[in-house]
């Protein structure tokens, strides 16, 4: 999947893909496309935790 909307960030001096956070410190944003792209567009996910029920009287 594609880099397709990546913004600068002037905090950290960086590109930065906006749907999975992968960054690049190139200047341009030619040469960051160009290296976001050797790596594919996936979001990141963590699992939550479940909420575990104690039955009444426990």
């Amino acid at each position: 999947m594609r880099h397709e909307h990546i913004i600068w960030n002037p905090a950290t001096q960086e590109w930065f893909c906006t749907k999975c956070g992968l960054t690049s410190d190139h200047a341009s944003e030619t040469d960051a496309h160009f290296e976001l792209e050797q790596h594919q567009c996936l979001v990141p996910w963590v699992e939550m935790p479940k909420a575990v029920s104690n039955p009444p009287g426990e």
